[in-house]
């Protein structure tokens, strides 16, 4: 799972679910620019486990980064990583396709330096 940076929009407004609405189906979180994660899924708890694991990510990826070791995988080791994942999805009823970006999308240095 990784999250799909949105720019920002104005919550509440038809413009915030216009840039939503695409993406819904085909992401299990997206990263809006100053609003933050948003996670959903078939319950409630699918919903929770998605944020779990993107906090998860967000920890190592802030390690590994502070290391100096980050080390990105590429398109054809997520793809492996997500043929194992399978399995285990219809295993446990885990009903639907969730699909990661082909390519790793992280926000431009305009969008970084808006947050530091």
């Amino acid at each position: 799972m990784h999250p799909r940076w949105l720019p920002y929009a104005t919550p509440g407004t038809p413009e915030l679910i216009e840039a939503l609405a695409p993406l819904v189906q085909n992401n299990d979180a997206l990263l809006m620019a100053n609003h933050g994660v948003v996670t959903y899924g078939q319950d409630l708890l699918t919903a929770f486990f998605r944020m779990e694991t993107v906090e998860h990510f967000a920890q190592v990826s802030l390690v590994t980064e502070m290391l100096g070791k980050q080390s990105l995988a590429s398109g054809g080791d997520v793809e492996k990583l997500l043929a194992a994942r399978a399995p285990l999805r219809h295993r446990h009823g885990v009903t639907g396709q969730s699909r990661m970006p082909s390519h790793i999308r992280r926000p431009g240095p305009a969008a970084r330096q808006h947050h530091t």
